[in-house]
């Protein structure tokens, strides 16, 4: 079965018509119906008009025919069906608006961003290219209250301290999970239009007043119990009237002047005087108060405080004893140095020697000093008494002999430069000498 629908428009006629055609075994026939002409301001349901065939033959083919005539008449009724009217471009646009300020506030809120209108204001006129308006949401609230709750609050918006409105989901809300906020804006905004067709705008639901910005509790609440403790505790001023006998002159001009030049010099050093001691009660406050914050310790704090105390005692106390037994040993080396000045400089020689026999070495152990100073002829002492010597030098000659420990083996290591420069016989007397002047001056 074939269906085949033509349309023309001549002379505002509109012309319907189709052809049946039915596929039979070995044969093919061909159905033409009538059809009538309408104008075309009569409805889409009259357009075509579908007669029985005369031919009996063609009965199998009425209820192809009835459906079709159904089909054309729910369309009829489809496009016939009234819609509500729009009454003004804001309620036209209403919806968009709903629907950017619901995607605003969900993405404020899952930042944990307070969203507020001077934050969604930018935003939504971005999404919707119109500009948001405090009515907007008034009228939000009229076609569906329970859609956002908007409450006055204070922010920071281009640094600057603005009042404004919070908006966030109501918390007594049940709703189900597949549910769709915008479909539902709809839906009730389609409801209001219906229910009142005789308006010509939505109505917008009053907010909450703003708060003004002068008004700042926090702050007016204490300076209130700053002004009552300051006059709690200031003195009252009272200026003291100085009665002056008359005078019995003719001169009552003169007399005028001189009482009211006294009575300003009075109230002038009153006022002076109450000031200087309104402001050393101020200061006496002020160190009463420090005096109180600093004694209001708590049993664990003194205790730390008491600890960290007695470690700095202990170790001033240490390192003083530490510095006291080095000048003692440094003292004890110079007048050493100082008795035995000879033996010393007899001793410098000899390790020098030792040092141009072996031109390479700086360190030697102390036995092979020992035997090398007791094969020379100029020295006659013992084993014992050149050790000891050689740590004296050490002592008093740090820079040039150093005694250090190599197991059970000691070893003196002696430095042949210092600063670029060779280290020189008479630089080394001449420091052993001022070292036992030095001694000598203060022990006289």
């Amino acid at each position: 079965m074939k269906c085949r629908a033509l349309y023309s428009h001549d002379n505002n006629i509109l012309i319907f018509g189709f052809c049946v055609q039915i596929m039979s075994a070995g044969s093919q026939t061909k159905l033409n119906f009538s059809v009538r002409k309408t104008r075309s301001s009569s409805k889409r349901s009259n357009a075509a008009i579908i007669e029985p065939p005369k031919n009996p033959e063609d009965s199998q083919i009425i209820p192809a025919v009835k459906r079709l005539k159904e089909n054309l008449d729910t369309e009829s009724l489809e496009q016939n069906e009234v819609l509500p009217p729009v009454k003004n471009e804001s309620v036209l646009f209403l919806e968009k608006v709903f629907n950017a300020v619901d995607i605003c506030v969900k993405f404020h809120l899952s930042i944990n961003t307070k969203p507020t209108f001077v934050l969604l204001e930018n935003k939504v006129s971005g999404l919707t290219k119109i500009s948001l308006k405090i009515t907007h949401l008034a009228q939000i609230l009229t076609v569906w209250p329970e859609s956002f709750a908007i409450t006055p609050c204070f922010t920071i918006h281009q640094g600057k301290r603005v009042a404004t409105y919070e908006l966030s989901y109501p918390r007594n809300a049940n709703l189900p999970e597949a549910f769709s906020r915008s479909i539902e804006f709809k839906r009730r905004l389609e409801k209001w239009l219906l229910e009142h067709c005789s308006e010509t705008e939505i109505p917008a639901q009053q907010l909450q007043a703003l708060p003004s910005l002068s008004k700042n509790t926090v702050n007016e609440s204490s300076l209130v119990r700053k002004l009552n403790l300051e006059k709690s505790t200031s003195r009252e001023l009272r200026i003291p009237t100085q009665t002056l006998e008359p005078k019995f002159t003719t001169n009552t001009a003169k007399y005028a002047n001189e009482l009211v030049s006294c009575s300003m010099l009075d109230s002038s050093s009153t006022l002076s005087k109450s000031v200087n001691s309104k402001i050393n009660l101020k200061s006496h406050q002020s160190s009463s108060s420090v005096q109180n914050s600093s004694r209001k310790l708590t049993s664990s704090q003194l205790t730390l405080r008491q600890s960290s105390l007695f470690d700095r005692v202990r170790k001033k106390q240490k390192a003083m004893e530490a510095k006291k037994a080095e000048e003692f040993k440094n003292n004890l080396v110079v007048h050493t140095l100082a008795k035995e000045k000879v033996s010393f400089v007899r001793i410098i020689d000899l390790i020098f020697v030792q040092l141009s026999t072996w031109p390479t070495k700086r360190s030697f152990s102390m036995s092979e000093i020992v035997t090398s100073m007791q094969m020379s002829i100029s020295s006659s002492l013992s084993p014992d008494q050149c050790a000891k010597a050689i740590e004296l030098l050490s002592k008093a000659l740090p820079a040039w002999c150093t005694i250090n420990l190599l197991g059970n083996i000691q070893v003196v290591t002696f430095s042949r430069i210092v600063n670029g420069k060779p280290y020189l016989r008479s630089q080394l007397i001449e420091e052993l000498q001022t070292k036992a002047s030095i001694t000598i001056l203060s022990n006289s």
